[in-house]
């Protein structure tokens, strides 16, 4: 899923950073992070989701607002005092799954050449 938010955003930005903000949101929207539980109950992950979601909804990182929008979200996150741990575990195992799946596929066509 971050992988898909990240290959989406290669198009609208440049930059890994601005990639995996669009990979962190898309992640809040669509995954229930357990960590977000002790503070803010299931109320904070339904909090959590609709900033998300609000933020995607107009484009994410290719609206020409999403700089305040992220923002926005950020300072949300602080006011329910949520902090999504999870959602940064996951964030973080994309490069290493999209370098695994690079090297995966890599070797597959080699192991295919020379084409008879």
């Amino acid at each position: 899923m971050a992988q898909g938010a990240e290959e989406s955003a290669d198009s609208r930005c440049a930059g890994s950073r601005i990639k995996r903000l669009q990979a962190c949101f898309a992640l809040i929207a669509a995954v229930c992070d357990t960590n977000l539980l002790p503070r803010g109950g299931a109320e904070g992950i339904c909090h959590a989701s609709k900033a998300a979601t609000s933020f995607l909804s107009p484009g994410g990182v290719g609206a020409p607002d999403w700089r305040a929008r992220a923002a926005a979200a950020h300072a949300a996150f602080v006011a329910w005092r949520l902090s999504p741990g999870g959602f940064a575990e996951l964030l973080a195992m994309t490069p290493f799954v999209d370098a695994l799946e690079s090297r995966v596929a890599l070797r597959s066509a080699m192991c295919r050449w020379p084409a008879s």
